[in-house]
């Protein structure tokens, strides 16, 4: 059991490593649990219409960036559900995307001015 982690957390531990060795199973089960989780979260805050781009993002904070960046599955300890803590990354994700878009222009075409 990992240090810090509760006893209903050991599965998601043991998930969690073996998504780190990139056991693809593991892989599978983790996106296949955790995706509709996500999805309800992006249409709650009405981006249901960008979730796969928003999903693309939680694999790759999950992963790591190619530039050696390590995943946020490194830090999970088990001390709360992998839900909570991957429902608290996809949430970090939402919020990151409405920022973004707030900070992007908004292109109207002439003929919507009438």
């Amino acid at each position: 059991m990992v240090e810090g982690a509760t006893a209903g957390n050991v599965a998601d531990c043991r998930l969690v490593a073996e998504c780190l060795a990139m056991d693809d199973a593991a892989w599978q089960r983790c996106l296949g649990t955790y995706r509709a989780m996500c999805r309800i979260i992006a249409c709650t805050h009405n981006l249901a219409h960008e979730f796969d781009d928003l999903f693309s993002i939680f694999i790759v904070k999950l992963l790591g960036s190619a530039e050696g960046k390590p995943g946020v599955l490194t830090r999970y300890t088990g001390q709360v559900a992998l839900k909570t803590y991957l429902s608290v990354v996809f949430h970090h994700i939402v919020i990151d995307w409405h920022r973004a878009a707030q900070r992007r222009p908004l292109h109207v075409q002439d003929n919507q001015l009438h």
